[in-house]
């Protein structure tokens, strides 16, 4: 996401789910986060929080948000091994 508006504070909620066709193992991920936009200065506040529900095998995936410049971006890492598919819905509000 691009474009954030200056002085305002964005909260993130983004729901992601992961599967592996070869073992027919899937996953879900529960990605909780908030962006702030100081004078044009994105940072992420504190730390998100992510809730991990899914098959053993694939507890190692994860899902990060982050921000690079003037973008936000969320990351999702999957298993040494594992071929993941992923898919994500997300909403955001923001307050200034």
């Amino acid at each position: 996401m691009t474009g954030l508006a200056s002085n305002t504070n964005y909260s993130y909620t983004i729901n992601v789910g992961g599967y592996d066709s070869a073992d027919g193992k899937g996953c879900n991920i529960y990605l909780v986060g908030c962006v702030k936009n100081v004078s044009g200065t994105l940072s992420v506040c504190g730390t998100p929080s992510q809730t991990f529900t899914g098959d053993a095998t694939l507890s190692g995936a994860t899902a990060t948000l982050d921000v690079s410049g003037s973008n936000v971006q969320i990351t999702f890492t999957g298993v040494t091994g594992k071929t993941i598919a992923w898919n994500s819905i997300g909403t955001y509000t923001s307050s200034s």
